[in-house]
């Protein structure tokens, strides 16, 4: 009865897909070919992101379909949300006293239409979270529970985990967007939502990046505290934390952060272009927007993963069939908008390519046929000093092509769009290429999505307490090596698209409160420039201390409860699993208000005792620095985990020996490093440059 049920509902949300694509093609042709109103760009947005959420509905009923086979998978399912749902409730308690308080604040120097775009953001941010969670535990649960179904269930199940997130991101990005901006007409106004959704993505991603670290630190003091008490023993008060920080948090992270970026860059793109183009600009950015869902369900339409067997060729293929197909229909666009002046299509394609030219140069610290790898898994035969000294070295050098790249894009866009002779429209073109990047998000998003899942559903298998016995064959084990090499990849991705981001949004202030030029020969602007650069490393100095904090208030939770119910050594008590969750989400959510307090401070001291110009040199050296670390810590944990996995599939003793070790110890070193710093700088450089840009009104 319930598989019926299933397919009834998953017959109705095709059919409903099908409609509104054929009417949002039409209206799309009427747009492209017939009348360039502003009334027709409005309901294509609003189409594309209704069928965004559409499809989401379908690949998630998918997911549902055949639950009933199981009945104990509905009890997996609850025994992990329950959790993630009790950590961001607790989270959320502090989460929205900041939200309401920051509101009062805002409400006299930038108006009320401002503060309700800013609650705006807020909710649907949250609600980005919520729909993550719910699809990510479903996905894990499902694919560890029937993995003997083979390899090509857990590719469908993971994939369409992915797609379900992505394009209900990209719904829930669009539609609000397109709305507000139609509802008030001013770009500042709609700068109150990115800065809510800002909020809420700091909180979330380093909230969740503390706890799964000092959860990591705990379990390995807990095994010193009672030799027999495993990381996956039911006795360990730890278990229920290390499965939902280790699996749901990093989906929940990942759908955050992408969150902010696709809306960051479009109200970025869309200030700019109100300047440089008046309506035409401003509405540009959402149309291209537009067309990336379209080539992204397109695409995905014809992936039929059940039949697929090399999922990582198929997925990467599919990404640059999504870039093509999305490079015609902006061509058709721009075209059509500019009279065959095709400046910002260029820039476009440099900017979709310039993502995927990333992910493949860092592709040589993934994969043990390149050299980095093997230089750092033969260093382990020098001892663990050599080995992290290689590590570093790999680490720095990953970080100049990339950042090449880069640089080559944004002077690229720049001089094809015109900006020699239109200083204006080639910086609105820099702004328009790091859209052309992030457009193809929900297809890029899927993929990496798709790893996560495939990646952590081990996870699921071994911190289910319940008490059934779960299935685990050499799928998993495949599912796993699967998606760690495409996460691996996809984290180039992210990061360029954080560094990106923020870029794209300083260029927005910088035209807000015409700023032109920043003069580093100005003392007090070099001397913000310096602090600026020093940000990064103050911040995340506070996101270690963090981690340590959480760690001893988890250890003395357990200890307690050791030593109050000695039951629960001798399996006689279960123990108090929802008790740690609340500690690590209270510990963590205090201390990130903490930490962002004072850099805000910092901020509104240079921008209120200094100049804007202070300000965008401040803004813009926490980016340079930022940048470099961001690269350097990614390559090196990357590079290290591909050493040690290398060594250990080249000897067959290699577990229990000391170059392993090493390589272990190593890897477990930029492991701790990559967990933390990735998250916290991408959602902090995107939060110092849309706060910039939100009180940019302020400033002029």
């Amino acid at each position: 009865m319930d598989r019926d049920k299933t397919k009834i509902k998953l017959f109705f949300w095709y059919t409903v897909l099908w409609v509104f694509l054929f009417i949002a093609l039409y209206l799309s042709y009427g747009v492209y070919f017939v009348d360039l109103s502003s009334t027709k760009s409005k309901w294509i947005a609003l189409f594309s992101g209704a069928i965004a959420l559409l499809f989401s509905a379908c690949k998630i009923c998918e997911i549902s379909y055949n639950n009933n086979k199981y009945p104990a998978l509905d009890k997996i399912i609850a025994y992990f949300y329950n959790g993630v749902s009790l950590f961001f409730k607790r989270e959320n308690k502090f989460l929205f006293f900041v939200i309401f308080l920051i509101a009062i604040l805002l409400i006299k120097p930038l108006g009320v239409p401002f503060v309700f775009c800013y609650l705006t953001g807020t909710i649907f941010a949250v609600f980005c979270g919520f729909i993550a969670n719910f699809i990510a535990t479903r996905a894990a649960a499902k694919i560890s529970k029937e993995n003997g179904s083979g390899i090509n269930f857990g590719f469908k199940v993971a994939f369409n985990s992915g797609v379900a997130i992505a394009m209900a991101i990209v719904g829930l990005a669009l539609i609000p967007l397109a709305v507000l901006y139609h509802a008030y007409k001013d770009y500042l106004v709609i700068d109150g939502f990115v800065l809510g959704a800002s909020i809420v993505v700091l909180f979330s991603n380093i909230g969740a990046s503390i706890a799964k670290k000092a959860t990591s630190g705990a379990i390995e003091l807990v095994n010193q505290l009672e030799g027999e008490v495993s990381v996956y023993d039911k006795r360990n008060p730890l278990l229920l934390l290390s499965g939902i920080t280790k699996s749901i948090f990093k989906v929940n992270a990942l759908s955050l952060d992408m969150f902010l970026s696709f809306c960051a860059v479009i109200v970025a793109s869309m200030s700019v272009g109100a300047m440089a183009l008046n309506l035409m600009g401003a509405f540009l950015p959402l149309i291209i927007a537009s067309s990336g869902v379209f080539a992204s369900v397109i695409v995905i339409l014809f992936i039929k993963m059940n039949k697929i067997k090399n999922p990582m060729k198929a997925l990467f293929i599919s990404g640059f069939c999504t870039i093509i197909l999305f490079c015609i229909f902006s061509y058709y666009v721009i075209n059509t908008w500019f009279m065959g002046d095709l400046g910002l299509f260029y820039a476009i394609v440099v900017g979709s390519l310039c993502g995927f030219i990333v992910c493949f140069i860092n592709a040589n610290y993934i994969f043990d046929k390149f050299k980095p790898v093997k230089n750092v898994a033969n260093s382990a035969i020098a001892g663990l000093s050599f080995c992290i000294i290689q590590t570093v070295k790999e680490g720095f050098m990953g970080v100049f092509l990339p950042v090449i790249v880069i640089a080559i894009s944004i002077i690229a866009s720049f001089i094809l769009a015109g900006g020699i002779q239109a200083p204006l429209i080639g910086v609105y073109a820099i702004t328009i290429a790091i859209l052309g990047m992030i457009s193809t998000f929900g297809i890029m998003m899927c993929i990496n999505i798709f790893a996560l899942v495939s990646n952590d559903i081990d996870v699921v298998s071994n911190t289910y307490e319940i008490g059934e016995e779960i299935k685990n064959d050499e799928n998993i084990g495949m599912l796993g090596q699967i998606g760690y090499y495409i996460i691996s990849l996809g984290k180039n991705f992210l990061t360029t698209t954080a560094i990106l981001t923020a870029l794209s949004v300083l260029i927005a202030f910088s035209v807000n409160v015409q700023l032109e030029q920043i003069d580093i020969i100005n003392p007090y602007v070099l001397a913000s420039l310096f602090i600026g650069a020093a940000l990064p490393y103050l911040y995340c100095s506070f996101i270690l201390s963090g981690v340590s904090k959480t760690a001893s208030r988890l250890i003395l939770e357990v200890k307690n409860q050791f030593k109050r119910f000695p039951q629960i050594l001798r399996y006689e008590m279960r123990p108090d699993y929802e008790k740690c969750v609340c500690v690590a989400a209270n510990t963590s959510s205090i201390q990130i208000i903490f930490y962002t307090v004072i850099v805000v401070f910092i901020f509104l001291i240079i921008a209120f005792k200094l100049s804007s110009e202070a300000l965008g040199g401040f803004i813009f050296g926490a980016i340079l620095s930022g940048s470099a670390l961001l690269y350097s810590s990614l390559n090196s944990a990357i590079v290290s985990k591909a050493a040690k996995k290398y060594f250990k599939d080249e000897f067959i003793n290699a577990p229990i020996s000391t170059q392993y070790s090493i390589l272990e110890q190593n890897n477990s070193i930029y492991s701790h490093l990559k967990d933390l710093i990735t998250p916290c700088l991408s959602s902090l450089l995107k939060f110092l440059a849309i706060l910039a840009m939100a009180l940019s009104p302020v400033f002029m």
